[in-house]
């Protein structure tokens, strides 16, 4: 039995088909192959083939992407996240990929969907909405909503006479309006285990959300493997894809399929309505962004399934450094500028490795000449090599100072500590002195002697100094039950100064549990001295609030107030001038002991580790700078040959002057041997080839004319 192999996936069809079961591509030319060949083909052999091509059609672009997701990645090493935090950024990573794959999917057919980030997020807030009902009915509902928005969108692009980026975006707005007026609805935290397994749950070590990644991956390539690379012909890649318009066009509904997964996984991937799995306002523009820098171009004529992996993962690794760095572009600003930058590079993307090659060549000749002079080639490439090294060193040191004085989540950094400072993990623990640098858990109980001092820094750079005698417990840190870090202190007696930072896009609570009421904090500079029943509380810059029986009470910048646990009253009043010069020239003396500390650990570590960096770079640029010496020398040494050799031409022309060829000609051949390739070597083969042929035409008419002579 014989079978039609399709020319565009390999898959094996029968002899009357006129349509590819796989790629739905037309069988027309086809070749005819025995059927015994399929059988005889194990699948390993037609994978590796199938991944031989598509390494083969890869473009440059991806292979400079990849380099990107390497180098970012060894930052990520630096960084040395906690193992929650490395499977966090695998899940983040997963979603992000789904959400590429539903908008390179639709982009290959012609198409463009840029409601998929609201639709995931309309389906995780149908999801937690029906979640007290029953786990199977939040899942059915938020894949039923993701459906439902992919089938509006596959009904209105096809009978709305619209672009479809205008049509997809005004459906994305009604996505996001619903999924915004339900959330206000939803309760503020949620238990469920089975729930939360779909995407906090793994098998074999593996997160939930990276194995429906490698059955989705699967899924392409058995069932739609056009789709699993997509590289268009070169003389065709200027051209957008052409694709028959339909009344309904399905791969919309898809698209709403995998937004409508995506969705219910992040939703699962947290307790809280505003954790970072939950597809929030980064969503509107992180599917999009997430397959256009792997690879895809707008007009479709470029991606595939590998675009969607490495965009999705080179997305959440941007994503993650971003916010641990505490950069203020991360979130949607930085996915919004990503955007910006990726669709101007749609020609980058179709350059193949020629026109990588032409461009270059036309740098090097408008940066030198024409001639290409190796000697400023030499100099220019020396300058580049030492800025690279100058690179790579800054950005060792900037990851090295904020890996060395960055303070894990939960956790709190004891630093310089001075007298006698203990510290105590559970009531049933002996208390033990407390170590510098010192990581310190919820928990921890501290008690000061006399004139002790200890610093405590946490993970988003607010720092606590308690002095004196002092008693202090952690009973939470970054607690996110209430959807903002919260933090929460028992202060039993004792001196604290207390540097609170506040962040406009990260807010986070600091509560101070005193015996005469409660202190809530959000960025502020401030001091508390309590003693017996009684807090002095005296705010420098921002407001704390005082929580008391018959209600609240703000203590404003430049107020003093003492409140009572016996009377549970407040007396407030204001700081005299002096007294508050005094309180921010020692919050400018805490803030200069930070700094000195933050530089102190950062240079130790880079006597420690950054020799090692520091020697592989002076190699390299010694090993460069001899190449480079060698080149300058080779330089010089070929001009100095060529004004030899145009002397020895000058004299070659004195020599035919004198009618001395025989000496003329051996000066021919010694400058042609020792550059035939150079300008004089050139005349001087020239001239030769002259003379031979002259003699030629000499000896030629000479022979002609012997035989005349011998006639007469």
């Amino acid at each position: 039995m014989e079978t039609l192999v399709c020319k565009s996936c390999g898959a094996h069809n029968a002899v009357r088909a006129s349509i590819c079961w796989r790629c739905y591509a037309p069988l027309k030319g086809a070749a005819v192959q025995p059927s015994s060949t399929v059988i005889a083909q194990p699948l390993v052999v037609v994978f590796r083939t199938s991944l031989t091509r598509y390494l083969a059609e890869v473009p440059p672009y991806q292979w400079f992407a990849l380099l990107a997701f390497v180098l970012l990645l060894g930052m990520v090493a630096i960084l040395r996240p906690s193992g929650e935090a490395l499977s966090l950024l695998i899940i983040r990573a997963s979603l992000l990929i789904l959400g590429a794959v539903a908008v390179d999917t639709v982009l290959g057919q012609g198409g463009i969907d840029l409601s998929i980030g609201a639709t995931a997020m309309l389906s995780g807030t149908v999801a937690l909405f029906l979640l007290p009902i029953d786990v199977s009915a939040a899942v059915a509902g938020g894949f039923v909503a993701g459906v439902l928005m992919g089938l509006i969108n596959a009904v209105a692009v096809g009978i709305v006479p619209m672009p479809k980026a205008i049509t997809t975006l005004t459906t994305g707005a009604l996505a996001l309006y619903l999924a915004i007026s339900t959330r206000g609805k939803l309760p503020q935290t949620w238990e469920d285990s089975l729930f939360a397994f779909l995407c906090r749950g793994s098998i074999y070590g593996i997160p939930l959300p990276a194995l429906v990644v490698a059955l989705v991956v699967l899924a392409f390539y058995f069932v739609w493997l056009r789709e699993l690379t997509r590289v268009a012909p070169r003389r065709h890649r200027q051209v957008a894809v052409s694709v028959e318009r339909v009344w309904v066009e399905p791969v919309y509904i898809f698209s709403g399929l995998i937004a409508g997964i995506v969705g219910v996984l992040g939703a699962a991937g947290s307790n809280v309505t505003a954790q970072p799995l939950a597809p929030d306002w980064t969503w509107i523009l992180a599917p999009l962004v997430g397959a256009l820098i792997g690879g895809t171009t707008l007009s479709g004529d470029i991606g595939g399934i590998g675009s969607a992996l490495l965009g999705g993962a080179l997305l959440a690794v941007i994503l993650y450094l971003c916010e641990e760095l505490r950069l203020p572009l991360s979130g949607l600003p930085i996915v919004a500028l990503l955007l910006f930058v990726s669709v101007f590079m749609d020609d980058l993307k179709r350059a193949t490795l020629e026109d990588l090659k032409g461009a270059w060549k036309r740098f090097l000749v408008r940066l030198w000449g024409e001639e290409l002079d190796r000697t400023k080639m030499a100099r220019t490439l020396f300058y580049m090599f030492l800025a690279c090294c100058a690179i790579v060193f800054a950005c060792y040191a900037t990851f090295s100072y904020y890996a060395v004085n960055r303070v894990p989540p939960h956790f709190a950094m004891a630093l310089q500590p001075v007298g006698n400072v203990e510290l105590q993990i559970d009531d049933k623990a002996p208390w033990q002195p407390v170590v510098h640098r010192q990581l310190l858990s919820e928990g921890t109980k501290l008690r000061l002697g006399e004139g002790a001092r200890l610093l405590l820094r946490f993970s988003d750079g607010s720092t606590v100094d308690v002095r004196g005698r002092s008693e202090f417990a952690l009973l939470s840190i970054d607690d996110m039950s209430t959807g903002i870090p919260n933090t929460r202190f028992e202060f039993r007696s004792g001196d604290l100064w207390g540097w609170i930072k506040r962040y406009l896009e990260r807010p986070t609570d600091y509560s101070i549990e005193t015996p005469a009421a409660v202190l809530g904090v959000r960025g502020t500079k401030f001091r508390a001295f309590v003693k017996g029943g009684e807090a002095n509380v005296a705010v420098v810059d921002g407001a704390v609030t005082a929580l008391l029986p018959r209600g609240a009470e703000t203590i404003t910048s430049g107020e003093e107030a003492l409140v009572s646990r016996i009377t549970k009253a407040i007396r407030k009043m204001r700081i005299a001038e002096n007294i508050l010069a005094s309180l921010r020239a020692e919050f400018a003396t805490l803030h200069k002991l930070i700094l000195t500390e933050l530089r102190r650990a950062w240079r130790n570590n880079l006597l420690e580790r950054g020799w090692i960096v520091l020697c592989i770079v002076l190699i390299a640029f010694s090993i460069f700078s001899a190449y480079i010496f060698h080149l300058e020398r080779l330089e010089e040494q070929r001009k100095a040959l060529w004004d030899r050799q145009s002397q020895m031409l000058g004299l070659v022309h004195l020599y035919v002057q004198q009618r001395q060829f025989d000496d003329a000609r051996k000066l021919l051949h010694k400058i042609v041997e020792e550059d035939p390739h150079s300008e004089w070597g050139i005349r001087a083969q020239r001239m030769l080839e002259e003379w031979d042929s002259q003699l030629r035409e000499i000896e030629r008419e000479e022979g002609e004319s012997k035989p005349q002579g011998g006639e007469q």
